[in-house]
């Protein structure tokens, strides 16, 4: 079936639990939230209140006020505003671009190493190829969702010392990110020792979860010792109270002597 079928697949749903306006069915449009936190087309708001002399939400039941202005007045959604200009964004950016590698068919995926977008066929090719199998391809609604001109995001990290190569590995010895050419030239072994960047990655990720896990416990620990501390000082407060007491009726005893 392909990544463009997914695609759609991915909308259709989108629409069916988030984008419907419950009562025309259809996706969403000027979509206004009423005070009850349900959501419907500013039309269908209109054409629901004028059939009834106290309007009231649909789903709910609960009556609202129209305000003098009218139903155009009344609070937008806007969670419901971005998600439908995000899914309309995402049909219409790509649905006419052709394939970077073939220019005979629209796209479906895009590599996030080379840096490209391929159709179905290319897609099949360039995931079999020795050179580029292990390339990470994402369909064009993730590409859409997580890419922006101003967004680093789904770009390949370039090498500042190297235009053109990406940064694959990590050198251990100097603790930063390097390309191929560097593991060549400025940290050859065997004076540096360097790793695959997802392997770094992996043991960055590891060590920061044990410390978190560390510092949690530690959090505990001094939870405990707050509490008990607490309950200390409130007993000497109590035991300080019951001196004073204990004094003060003594002292009375002696002046009724």
């Amino acid at each position: 079936m392909g990544a463009a079928l997914s695609g759609r697949v991915v909308h259709k749903e989108m629409d069916d639990r988030f984008l419907q306006c419950p009562i025309c069915l259809e996706r969403f449009q000027k979509p206004k939230i009423l005070p009850c936190f349900h959501s419907f087309c500013e039309t269908c708001i209109a054409s629901d209140a004028e059939r009834r002399k106290r309007p009231k939400c649909p789903l709910c039941r609960k009556t609202f006020m129209i305000p003098k202005a009218g139903v155009q007045a009344m609070a937008d959604n806007q969670l419901l505003n971005n998600l439908l200009e995000l899914v309309s964004r995402s049909e219409s950016k790509y649905g006419g671009k052709m394939c970077e590698s073939c220019s005979k068919y629209p796209v479906a995926s895009y590599c996030i190493e080379c840096g490209q977008s391929f159709c179905t066929g290319c897609t099949d090719s360039h995931g079999k190829i020795r050179v580029t199998r292990n390339h990470k391809l994402v369909t064009m609604e993730e590409f859409e969702i997580m890419h922006s001109d101003e967004s680093p995001f789904m770009k390949p990290v370039i090498c500042p010392s190297h235009e053109g190569n990406q940064l694959k590995l990590y050198c251990r010895t100097c603790e930063i990110p390097i390309c191929l050419e560097c593991s060549v030239y400025e940290h050859s072994k065997p004076d540096h020792d360097h790793e695959e960047i997802d392997e770094a990655a992996a043991l960055t990720r590891s060590k920061v979860e044990d410390l978190k896990s560390f510092l949690q416990r530690e959090i505990s620990t001094i939870d405990r010792t707050m509490t008990l501390l607490t309950e200390m000082t409130k007993e000497l407060e109590e035991a300080n109270e019951n001196a004073g007491h204990d004094m003060s009726d003594h002292f009375t005893k002696l002046d009724c002597r």
